[in-house]
């Protein structure tokens, strides 16, 4: 008969704490604002505001999305004529061709183009700098960029898929 109790009074406790949790849970997740989607088409440009890439706003520039394919490294690869250096070869690359414009930064102020991620669901991924410098040879090796007021530049952003 005690083991009895003693079990009981624990699946009691047990089931108390369950609860206990399960209300706190509720409770905070209840409080918590969901997060503004906007939605962006392809071609339009977009402001981007006091965005923050790591330290440093991005006040005064701009961004267009003009295309994005998903190849496989080797088309990649083939679309830049390009030679298979690399140790981290990615399974796909996801070949996004953008165009920055500084409509009205400060001359200086620049956007570093590796702290760009994309992320969704069930991934984050980063730029492949690697890449970056077959994709835009023009870079010459710089993975930052800051342009003068009223240009904009052309560029392929190169982000790694893997899986």
């Amino acid at each position: 008969m005690k083991k009895i109790s003693i079990s009981l009074v624990v699946v009691l406790l047990f089931s108390f704490c369950i609860i206990g949790y399960r209300q706190r849970y509720l409770a905070v997740n209840e409080r918590v604002p969901n997060v503004p989607l906007t939605v962006y088409h392809k071609g339009e440009m977009v402001a981007m505001e006091r965005d923050i890439l790591m330290e440093s706003s991005m006040e005064g520039y701009e961004i267009q999305i003009n295309e994005a394919k998903v190849l496989t490294y080797e088309k990649f690869l083939k679309k830049y004529n390009a030679e298979d250096e690399y140790t981290h070869i990615p399974d796909k690359v996801y070949d996004v061709s953008v165009t920055l414009k500084n409509v009205n930064a400060d001359d200086g102020i620049g956007i570093d183009l590796s702290e760009f991620y994309l992320q969704g669901n069930c991934y984050f991924t980063g730029l492949n700098t690697n890449l970056l410098e077959v994709s835009s040879p023009n870079l010459d090796g710089a993975v930052a960029i800051a342009l003068r007021k009223g240009t904009e530049f052309n560029i392929n952003l190169p982000f790694d898929l893997q899986g």
